[in-house]
């Protein structure tokens, strides 16, 4: 008589969550990103432009909070695993 393996196939719900939290975070830490190289290449050519600088702090802020919000998210799924 031959042994059958039987396995089970569990599938974890969150990590699509996970999946799709993370892609929209990263899509929008890009996005920042390249907003905030076209600033700076704009301020090479006038470093005297304080709307510029403006724009720029504002992006730098921006990209601590989509950073931070990454953070949470990874850190929950530590906690949840």
């Amino acid at each position: 008589m031959a042994d059958k393996v039987v396995g089970i196939v569990v599938s974890i719900q969150g990590k699509n969550d996970l999946s799709k939290s993370l892609t929209e975070i990263n899509k929008d830490l890009s996005k920042t990103t390249s907003a905030l190289k076209d600033v700076d290449k704009a301020l090479q050519l006038d470093p005297t432009n304080l709307e510029l600088a403006a724009q720029k702090q504002a992006l730098l802020t921006k990209a601590i909070e989509e950073t931070e919000d990454k953070l949470s998210v990874m850190r929950q799924v530590a906690e949840d695993a």
